[in-house]
């Protein structure tokens, strides 16, 4: 292995296992590029340059990312294929938008000079935070979206059973109808959900950042579904040579030798840890919230859900978790959407420009997919987790 490839492969992740789980998880995400060994050591760092280098000049795209159609499906190729690929690209996207794309720091208001309406404070609560959000929006697509489509999938029943062919066909076929609708509902929620970058500083969105991904959103959904199927022609590929199949084993035992500590996100403690889940949620969603009571509400009810989930206040719910756990998970998934898309024909007018109304919307659907999904039971006599990974 490269020094390069070692790099990438090895030592990035096992550094992340020291911060979060989720986050070791997502740059370890791509090992099997191993078995091409040249291209585990330039693919990364080749796609963190595209992604610096287009931030750094706003290539093709004057504010935000989703005016450039281009950015959203090299995202989606990228992430879908590997969450290591989408994380690289997406971290150098942000370094070089923040640092030189980007270069208004403060903000002269004409109506008043309040500490958080004119000058540098103000810039960086109204400037620069909403550019934070656009980043995040951005790795929900290239790095989130493809993880949780393939956690969906990890717990298909009796697939042991199956010849080794059909297997995979079924696996593949599976997290491409995952992909496909969460896909599509991330390029229709982020249309509305990068409002920030343009009206916390008084203005309005440009038609260009909200129509590119509503009236394209199905090119988002066919590169991510042949994204997909590309990773998996991919593994079987891999897994097809014991000398290939050697290789990306042996980066997996390396990364296995990481150090053994507790995640400092776990050390938190896990009333820390859902206050700052719940506070980075409502953040995410801060494009739907218009009066600050909207955002009190969806933080309490975020940071409750994530502390129930975890059994640290009653009730513990184990009984339904353990009924729920029976049911395989994308049946419980397609019964959520099902439910989220009845409530939502009810209770938001698709016409309705009324964001409140939407936002509690949102915080409704988050506790169906919660009782849906309500997370492993706990076993008798057994604690219940620190934190789950993020």
């Amino acid at each position: 292995m490269t020094a390069s490839a070692g790099l990438w492969q090895v030592r990035f992740p096992r550094a992340a296992a020291t911060v979060s789980r989720g986050l070791a998880f997502s740059l370890a995400d791509g090992h099997f590029l191993a078995a091409l060994p040249p291209a585990a050591g330039w693919a990364p760092p080749a796609l963190f340059a595209v992604g610096f280098a287009t931030g750094a000049t706003t290539l093709g795209y004057a504010r935000v990312f989703s005016e450039a159609l281009w950015i959203v499906l090299l995202a989606a190729a990228a992430g879908f294929l590997a969450t290591q690929l989408g994380a690289a690209l997406t971290a150098g996207f942000a370094l070089g938008d923040f640092l030189l794309g980007q270069r208004v720091w403060d903000v002269n208001s004409p109506v008043g000079a309040g500490l958080f309406d004119d000058g540098l404070l103000a810039g960086l609560l109204r400037v620069r935070l909403p550019m934070l959000i656009g980043y995040a929006l951005l790795a929900g697509l290239a790095v989130y979206l493809p993880r949780l489509a393939r956690l969906l999938i990890a717990d298909i029943p009796k697939v042991e059973n199956l010849p080794r062919p059909a297997a995979f066909g079924l696996a593949l076929a599976l997290n491409a109808v995952v992909v496909a609708v969460t896909t599509r509902l991330w390029a229709e929620s982020c249309a509305v959900l990068v409002r920030p970058l343009f009206t916390w500083q008084g203005g309005s969105p440009s038609t260009i950042a909200v129509s590119t991904l509503q009236v394209r959103a199905s090119w988002v959904v066919l590169v991510a579904v042949l994204a997909t199927a590309a990773r998996f022609a991919l593994l079987w590929w891999v897994y097809g040579d014991r000398a290939r199949m050697e290789r990306v084993v042996a980066v997996e035992e390396a990364v296995a030798q990481g150090p053994g500590t507790t995640p400092w996100l776990e050390r938190a403690g896990p009333v820390a840890g859902a206050v700052g889940a719940a506070a980075f949620t409502t953040l995410i969603l801060a494009g739907v919230v218009e009066a600050w009571w909207v955002a009190a509400v969806l933080f309490a009810v975020f940071c409750l859900l994530r502390l129930l989930r975890e059994g640290r206040i009653p009730p513990r719910l184990d009984g339904w978790k353990q009924t729920a756990a029976r049911i395989p998970v994308l049946i419980r998934l397609a019964v959520a959407l099902l439910v989220v898309d009845t409530v939502r024909r009810v209770f938001v007018d698709a016409n309705d420009a009324d964001f409140t109304r939407l936002a509690l919307f949102l915080g409704l659907s988050v506790v169906v997919l919660y009782l849906l999904l309500p997370g492993p039971p706990t076993l008798a006599g057994e604690q219940p987790p620190r934190q789950a990974p993020r």
